[in-house]
């Protein structure tokens, strides 16, 4: 009996009283891999192209090179306990103080831009497509602002101008901490041991404080100053109830 057959990729078989002929699976895994290699190289194009144009988009925002680029890893605590993890890039200006954070997402790349204390976000993706959570974290400017001034604090003359009008201490598991600047609804604190400034306060309508914990301090490549490599962030509901929502690890 002879065989006819045509794969679901639209590769046929050719006729074989044999249907393992090698002739006819050589010519079944060649129309395979000819169709996988067009959808590769379409999908490849899409996502090329998709981000050109953010990348397009986002430059003509805020241009110029940035004073410091950082890669790196986050991880977000979701409702469940469970973390979802993202790979991210973050371009930091001193002058104007602004910053670039590129998020990799499986759906799109969804680039968020900060300056003078305006956020953009540009999204390859329709929002619905991706998990609200996660999306409302990555593109919180809250978020994006307290970190740029943690990493920029560390910068030569970058310090925040506004001085606080008054004394005032708090305990950070543990760790005294003296308020040192006051900038827009943030609060920076200085380490009265160490003296590093490694603590911002936001205040929030919706979810009450924000607490980002800097930590494990590494060199700028080719320069003197320090970038905080570790950044904890926790939300403050109460001022006994404290979740950790996110940490990111980052690399010059």
């Amino acid at each position: 009996m002879r065989h006819k057959t045509e794969s679901l990729w639209g590769a046929k078989l050719l006729s074989s009283d044999n249907p393992f002929d090698s002739f006819a699976y050589f010519t079944y895994y060649n129309g395979l891999m000819k169709n996988l290699s067009v959808i590769i190289i379409a999908s490849l194009a899409f996502s090329f192209l998709t981000g050109c144009q953010l990348q397009k988009r986002v430059k003509a925002v805020i241009t110029g090179q940035p004073d410091l680029r950082l890669s790196a890893i986050a991880q977000y605590v979701q409702q469940d306990g469970s973390r979802y993890l993202t790979r991210q890039q973050y371009d930091i200006y001193a002058s104007p103080k602004a910053m670039i954070v590129a998020s990799y997402e499986p759906v799109g790349d969804i680039i968020l831009t900060l300056q003078n204390a305006q956020a953009d976000v540009f999204a390859g993706k329709p929002k619905r497509r991706f998990d609200k959570q996660i999306y409302d974290l990555i593109t919180n400017p809250q978020i994006a602002q307290a970190i740029l001034e943690l990493q920029l604090v560390s910068m030569q003359g970058t310090k925040p101008t506004g001085a606080p009008t008054e004394n005032e201490t708090i305990n950070f598991d543990g760790r005294l901490y003296e308020l040192v600047y006051i900038t827009d609804s943030m609060k920076l604190y200085k380490n009265k041991s160490t003296g590093m400034i490694n603590l911002v306060i936001s205040t929030t309508n919706n979810t009450g404080n924000l607490v980002f914990y800097g930590y494990n301090y590494q060199t700028i490549v080719q320069q003197k100053n320090l970038y905080a490599s570790k950044i904890d962030i926790y939300s403050y509901p109460t001022s006994l109830d404290k979740k950790l929502i996110a940490q990111i690890e980052f690399f010059n």
